[in-house]
């Protein structure tokens, strides 16, 4: 699939890099430029905001019994 892909020149990112996309440039937005060069430019996998663990985390919800 990788090899189709970087022949038809796309670009392969997840939605939850997309999602560290979204919230760098809300709060970098000097940087959009770039970004959307990179993802224009990129061939097969882009490689940026793999990490997803600076914007997002697991919360534990714990249950309370009513008194």
């Amino acid at each position: 699939m990788i090899t189709y892909s970087v022949n038809r020149e796309h670009c392969l990112f997840t939605t939850t890099q997309l999602l560290g996309i979204y919230f760098h440039v809300k709060s970098h937005s000097e940087e959009k430029d770039q970004i959307i060069s990179e993802l224009f430019d990129t061939k097969g996998i882009y490689d940026r905001f793999t990490d997803y663990k600076p914007y997002l985390s697991i919360a534990q919800e714990v249950e309370q019994k009513p008194d």
